[in-house]
């Protein structure tokens, strides 16, 4: 851009900028090898969407065509989620600049050089990081259930619980849980036995506090459930500064004895007159849990890579930058997908391009970033998109007052692709303003009017989200109808690892034997992990219809809402915490005695799983 050529910036540009989003998870060469992967497919997405772009037919077609089997493929893959979604997004950037055809190869090759040279700078830095990125991952986990815990303040303040926030976010649990996994046999040590042990008290933490927070006295507006709602949000903070830091030693305690003091009475004092009881059964396994953080000597666990830590998986049949799915992984609720974003996008395209909009092409990227597979999500990015465009229009004329010259405009450029990075895991509507602000900036500073691009970025965020409303509405794909049959089968996935526990309790499967110069477990532990993995994917899926199916209008879904949807989730969210904790102790139960104690405890929640199964057959609150 300094040397005269802003289309050449911005297509650099593009390629660094989209390469370091898809650098924030997993290990050294995990990440790696998914800033490559990206580098190549943009490039590809450059040539073809630069190639069709002059051309309407050809770029509406292509557009309609890429957009339905990149996002096909990407509901069918969560692993390619992020791979898809920078291609999608560069195919309608690149189209909607209309390049000259001479143009095309070289800014082709500009967005790959910018993606090469992001992959080299963050190669070189970050090995000089002081803690892996396995410690901020896991720190990640409980970063947002401090973040889910937060948000019942909000929720006290409305009087209802808002459908977002009936669960934690689940994405950093699987990028942890990645990351581990993604870690060499070779390479790995007792760190990261630690933070994998780690990650099973998040997981455990995170099934107890959606049964805890659903709850009538833990949003209750009165002074002393706000206190308690403070204190917890203070002890998850303090575990996650811990756990960044590195103090993920077996004699390094994360929560102070005060804190977990803090909370109990904390927990007291806003139990209801009467319900003291209640509250304390409510409220056992979490303080279970986190009082295992507070030890300075937190028990020994056996050599054995803990659950969430998986042997390293077998070498693929198929080149790094491909993952082939399987053809029951595409299920006729993604094609339907599909092509409602395809056909939006393209019609979209189609609108701006007949009207020969200036930056026409942020109407079909708008849709295209909005338009989810569910109402809930959909109508939450469209909100924040737009809070955030809002927020960057804002900002804009307020950087505007220093009078920036080129090179005060570049700083304020980099300014914003440092927000964006350092946003992207905090919110949307933050991630968007840094990203609008990011676009702001470098097309003014091209030359153009600040002015006239902010109010274009926001019209077009308007149009954008109406767009994507609109057409969910018209083909729509409700899911309250299928929640009760979701719960079900998560209820029987959970049975199924209740009854393996027990096995493995009663010595007919071992819980697993390993060399610890090797770090690999037998096939009896394996077996074990795959059924509570299996358990916890079922659940997971189910809390994301529950909170889908919250959202959803009731004038649409009439006749088809199961009310007591969210009690029976946080019902099998509580017994999931029970037998995640039941696994950990049985690893450390080394006497007969404390193996009788563990059958005991596994019979009583095995029957919970069992009675949840059954009572999900005829939706109904399970007592």
């Amino acid at each position: 851009s300094l040397a005269g050529h802003p289309t050449w910036g911005v297509a650099a540009a593009i390629g660094a900028f989209n390469t370091g989003l898809a650098s924030l998870t997993g290990v050294y060469r995990t990440r790696l090898k998914t800033m490559l992967q990206v580098c190549g497919v943009t490039f590809v997405c450059a040539l073809i969407g630069g190639l069709v772009g002059p051309s309407l037919p050809l770029a509406v077609l292509t557009l309609t065509l890429g957009c339905l089997l990149l996002t096909v493929y990407g509901e069918a893959v969560p692993a390619a989620a992020t791979l898809t979604l920078q291609a999608t997004m560069t195919l309608l950037i690149l189209s909607g600049l209309r390049l000259a055809p001479a143009a095309v190869p070289g800014t082709a090759l500009l967005v790959l050089l910018g993606g090469l040279a992001q992959v080299m700078v963050l190669g070189v830095l970050w090995p000089l990081g002081r803690h892996h990125p396995e410690h901020r991952a896991v720190s990640l986990t409980y970063a947002a259930l401090a973040d889910f815990v937060a948000g019942w303040e909000e929720d006290a303040q409305r009087g209802v619980a808002a459908p977002g926030r009936l669960f934690p976010d689940d994405a950093p649990f699987q990028g942890a849980q990645s990351a581990l996994n993604s870690v060499p046999v070779t390479r790995r040590r007792a760190s990261h036995t630690e933070l994998a042990a780690l990650l099973e008290e998040a997981e455990g933490l995170r099934a107890a506090l959606i049964s805890l927070g659903l709850q009538p006295w833990v949003r209750g507006q009165a002074e002393v459930p706000r206190l308690f709602r403070r204190v917890l949000t203070r002890t998850l903070t303090q575990v996650r500064r811990g756990v960044s830091q590195g103090q993920t030693g077996p004699d390094e305690a994360l929560i102070s004895p005060g804190a977990l003091r803090a909370l109990r009475f904390a927990a007291l004092r806003a139990a209801p007159v009467g319900e003291v009881e209640k509250v304390i059964s409510a409220l056992a396994l979490t303080l279970d849990l986190l009082t295992r953080l507070s030890l300075t000597a937190r028990p020994p666990i056996d050599p054995v890579l803990p659950y969430s830590l998986s042997p390293a998986p077998a070498a693929p049949t198929l080149p790094f930058w491909w993952l082939r799915p399987t053809p029951a992984q595409f299920t006729p609720a993604q094609w339907q997908h599909g092509w409602r974003l395809a056909v939006a996008v393209g019609l979209s395209d189609l609108l701006v391009r007949l009207l020969a909009l200036p930056h026409g092409y942020w109407l079909p990227l708008t849709v295209g970033l909005v338009l989810r597979a569910d109402y809930l999500t959909t109508l939450t990015r469209g909100v924040a998109r737009l809070l955030g465009t809002l927020a960057a229009v804002l900002a804009g004329p307020l950087l505007g007052l220093a009078h920036p010259g080129v090179q005060l405009d570049t700083l304020f450029v980099l300014g914003a692709a440092w927000l964006a990075y350092a946003l992207v895991q905090v919110g949307y509507a933050p991630f968007s303003a840094a990203v609008s602000l990011y676009v702001i900036m470098s097309v003014s500073a091209s030359g153009l009017s600040q002015g006239a691009v902010a109010e274009g970025r926001l019209l077009y965020t308007v149009l954008g989200g109406l767009v994507a409303l609109v057409a969910f509405l018209l083909w729509p794909l409700w899911v309250s109808g299928t929640a009760g049959e979701r719960l079900r089968q998560a209820a029987g996935k959970q049975l199924a690892y209740a009854d393996a526990l027990l096995a493995a309790c009663s010595g007919s499967v071992d819980t697993g034997v390993a060399d610890p110069g090797l770090n690999t477990v037998d096939s009896g532990e394996t077996a074990l992990e795959q059924t509570r993995s299996a358990a916890r994917s079922a659940r997971v899926s189910a809390e994301g219809v529950v909170a889908a199916a919250v959202a959803e209008p009731v004038w649409a879904t009439r006749g088809q809402r199961d009310d007591a949807a969210p009690q029976n989730m946080a019902l099998l969210s509580a017994n999931a915490a029970r037998l995640l904790a039941l696994h950990l102790a049985l690893r450390r139960a080394g006497s007969e005695g404390a193996r009788s104690a563990l059958r005991t405890a596994l019979g009583q929640a095995r029957q919970v799983s069992a009675q949840l199964a059954g009572e999900g057959q005829e939706n109904s609150t399970v007592q």
